[in-house]
């Protein structure tokens, strides 16, 4: 019988290199195999029509057959792998190495050649090994590269990939004609394009170079678009620099210099540990506080410097944690007023250095709505004190306006071109979020151990209910990592456990039921894994349920009444009830947000409203019919733009979004603006730069499906 590497020779591809998968920091147990398509260079014929190069007609012959092969489950291991990048590997192998146009070459066939990445499970022999360094270039006196890019992506021996024509065409504008039909694209058996083809492909071109002058002219009034404010903001700064540097000297040395160590630091695999342990530490030795200066400090440093805007949430979702610890008393918190104060200022420096014209990506409307919901709410019934209280205007400004303008400034950055996958980038956000919320629960747990021992059961603390949330939104993301690496299944089961010992029954019922989901998602996103994940499934399913039904009335014992997790007594029904009272007598527009009127029934911890606890009791008391229409609208916004960009990381982020639901209505959830609603207007935005799955197809063997794959 043939192996895999067999039948890819035998399918057409002219060569296979099968390398262990710990090397390449896969699974042990894995083989990474990179099937190589030669192909043969052919001269441009002298005519009017459009040549197309024939690395093209490699690359989709290439991919149909490894496909194919995948497909016909001939081989259940055999899976294809896109995410894997290639190049740094190929910088690593004995017989290829690289040019100054970052360019793969082979000894012996030049760099003709299509490359499509396999794995297989179980491990077969490896052909190669990685070298324990780097090759040096290949070519490093020719500058025909260098001199023939158009927009000097190679200038100084370095890629510039915020330059290059091929990473804003694949980013910023891969669906700028995604309407088009599959015939206004080449005909895979002729040489030359139809008048129609050359003239997408030339305004497409056209499109890259004007946007290219624009990102590399951002002082230009011409070449922007950006504001009036942000242009004024430029030429201030820009005129700032220079008087300092007349009288100081190195000021814009230093400003650069900042900005790099940002960016880099952003890019960094330390981004994650560094934060998480700057708070971890401090909090570990009884003093947050430090913590949250240090973190403060470092999210105004990234705002100041660093272009991009997702890397302040992190530190974000810290500084909640560290509201944890001063959960009676936040308001104990002003005394550091001065640290919100330079934050803003901050903000103010980051729109006018980096911020763009904002786009409407799809969820706009709805955040508009919502917002004059919030703004109206109670109109007729709150009283004046009340609406103006700090309390009231931190929550209807909070989750109307200042998402709104939030959204619009995270928009304003969405289209820059990045070199990492900005959907990952979000979900790895939310993963290390939940790993620190385990970790603030682990804290507490360790600092009350013998009361715990004493009595096995939850402790009671009082941002159980925000813990819980966090966790749940959070395992979605380690489920997404865990269908890739099967080492963040631990993550998902620490999670899920930090969730039980949080006390909180929304989280057990809820929690247990997202868990079961994602292990749904990991199981549909592994086709090649699925006998396995069953019988693992069926072989634990007995235990987990034993173990469930053993432990968890124990640890929930005070949180039973009668023995009933949920009592016929219990409070959230009294919210409910009084929501829809509260509704009834203003239907249009609710009590109000900042209405105080049910104090006697629920007060809340100092610094909050009065909760329903419940998502519909809370829009319709507190909002009326006008917070139904908005929120409505911005549901519906949403879910539209979850399913015209499914994918696997939309489906993470879907799940995301029904665990925000589902804790709504036990809890105030989505109604907490930081970082909860934060995190959702930050998670959308990212899911608007997504393409749309109804524009490619990935019907296997179609010709859209086949061009977009071999690129």
């Amino acid at each position: 019988m043939l192996d895999p590497v067999e039948a890819l020779l035998d399918s057409g591809f002219h060569r296979a290199v099968v390398l262990d998968g710990a090397e390449c920091g896969l699974d042990a147990e894995q083989s990474l195999i990179l099937a190589l398509w030669c192909y043969e260079a052919e001269k441009q014929p002298a005519s009017d029509g459009a040549w197309i190069h024939p690395y093209y007609f490699a690359s989709q012959k290439a991919y149909t057959a490894a496909s194919s092969l995948v497909k016909s489950g001939a081989f259940p291991g055999l899976a294809l792998r896109d995410e894997i990048r290639v190049k740094p590997i190929f910088a690593r192998l004995p017989d290829f190495s690289q040019g100054t146009n970052t360019i793969s070459y082979i000894r012996g066939i030049g760099s003709r050649f299509h490359v499509q990445i396999l794995t297989y499970t179980p491990r077969l022999p490896a052909t190669a090994h990685l070298l324990s360094e780097n090759k040096p270039l290949h070519c490093r006196e020719c500058r025909k590269c260098v001199d023939a890019c158009p927009t000097n992506a190679l200038e100084g021996g370095v890629f510039h990939r915020e330059r290059c024509i091929r990473n804003w065409k694949m980013g910023r504008f891969r669906l700028a004609f995604a309407g088009y039909k599959a015939s206004f694209f080449p005909n895979p058996y002729t040489y030359r394009y139809i008048e129609t083809q050359m003239n997408i492909h030339r305004q497409t071109i056209l499109m890259l170079m004007n946007t290219i002058n624009k990102f590399e002219q951002p002082n230009t009034e011409q070449a922007d678009r950006r504001c009036a404010f942000t242009r004024k903001f430029t030429r201030m700064f820009d005129r700032l620099c220079a008087f300092l540097d007349e009288r100081i000297g190195g000021a814009s040395e230093l400003i650069d210099a900042c900005q790099s160590v940002a960016d880099r630091f952003w890019h960094s695999k330390l981004y994650f540990p560094v934060c998480f342990l700057m708070l971890a530490v401090f909090m570990a030795v009884g003093q947050p506080v430090i913590g949250g200066v240090l973190v403060m400090s470092t999210l105004i440093f990234l705002l100041l410097f660093c272009d991009d805007l997702l890397s302040i949430l992190f530190p974000v979702v810290l500084l909640a944690m560290v509201g944890t610890e001063f959960y009676d008393e936040l308001y104990s918190l002003l005394r550091f007023w001065w640290i919100g104060l330079l934050a803003a200022a901050a903000l103010l420096v980051h729109i006018g250095a980096y911020a763009r014209a904002p786009r409407n990506g799809g969820c706009m409307h709805g955040l508009v709505a919502v917002s004059v919901a919030t703004l109206l709410g109670g109109l007729g019934f709150i009283s004046r004190e009340e609406y103006f209280s700090p309390t009231a205007l931190y929550y209807s400004l909070g989750l109307g306006v200042v998402m709104l303008l939030i959204y619009l400034l995270l928009r304003s950055e969405a289209d820059r071109p990045r070199d990492y996958d900005i959907a990952e980038r979000m979900l790895q956000i939310l993963y290390a979020g939940g790993l620190f919320t385990g970790f603030v629960v682990t804290l507490f747990y360790v600092r009350n151990f013998h009361e715990f021992v004493q009595s096995f059961a939850t402790l009671y603390f009082k941002y159980r209910n925000f813990s819980a949330t966090m966790l749940l939104i959070s395992i979605p993301a380690a489920a997404y990592f865990a269908a890739h690496d099967r080492r963040h299944f631990a993550s998902v089961a620490f999670m899920y456990l930090m969730m039980l010992m949080t006390g909180s029954r929304s989280g057990l019922i809820f929690g247990t039921a997202m868990l079961l989901l994602c292990l749904a998602f990991v199981y549909y996103c592994n086709p090649e894994r699925r006998a396995v994940y069953r019988r693992a499934g069926l072989i634990s399913l007995i235990p987990a349920i034993a173990l469930l039904i053993a432990i968890v009335p124990r640890l929930f014992a005070s949180r039973m009444v009668d023995g009933a997790l949920i009592s016929p007594d219990d409070s959230r029904y009294t919210f409910f009830i009084q929501g829809l009272l509260d509704f009834v007598k203003n239907p249009l527009f609710g009590c109000g947000l900042g209405s105080m009127h049910n104090a006697p029934i629920f007060l809340g911890v100092e610094g909050s409203i009065v909760w329903y606890h419940n998502l519909i009791a809370q829009i319709l008391g507190s909002m009326g019919l006008v917070g139904a229409v908005g929120y409505s609208w911005l549901f519906y916004d949403r879910v539209r733009l979850l399913w015209r960009k499914r994918s696997r990381t939309t489906m993470a982020f879907a799940l995301s979004y029904f665990a925000m639901l589902l804790i709504s209505m036990t809890n105030p959830g989505m109604f907490c603006p930081m970082p909860n609603a934060l995190l959702m207007v930050a998670m959308f935005v990212v899911v608007e730069r997504q393409p749309d799955t109804a524009a490619v197809p990935v019907k296997v063997g179609s010709a859209r499906a086949t061009e977009r794959r071999s690129y």
